[in-house]
């Protein structure tokens, strides 16, 4: 999990969360980093919800027939089947959209 996916999809950063799908928290740094604690009594359980998560997209997307837009190099390579999405596959358009609130 990375901090752009806590802030968005889970609690702290009121500014930016957009769902509490995680039960975690992003607080900032000293800097303009942020940080995700390993103390959190949520941790690592969270990161099964996460998975879960995204195996739930990942069967709603294939199976109403909303396909992934892979680039042909993906497909080509036999990294990716056409179409078809993949719990990395939806992890990053889920980070790309959170990570995005931000810009």
């Amino acid at each position: 999990l990375d901090t752009w996916i806590v802030r968005v999809f889970g609690l702290g950063d009121p500014a930016s969360k957009r769902q509490s799908w995680l039960r975690l928290k992003a607080t900032p740094g000293n800097s303009t980093r942020w940080s995700i604690s390993k103390t959190q009594s949520a941790w690592p359980k969270e990161y099964a919800t996460w998975t879960a998560i995204l195996r739930y997209f990942v069967a709603y997307l294939n199976s109403h027939g909303k396909p992934c837009p892979h680039p042909a190099a993906f497909v080509e390579s036999g990294l990716r089947s056409k179409g078809f999405w993949t719990p990395a596959d939806v992890e990053i358009a889920l980070w790309t959209y959170a990570k995005s609130t931000h810009s």
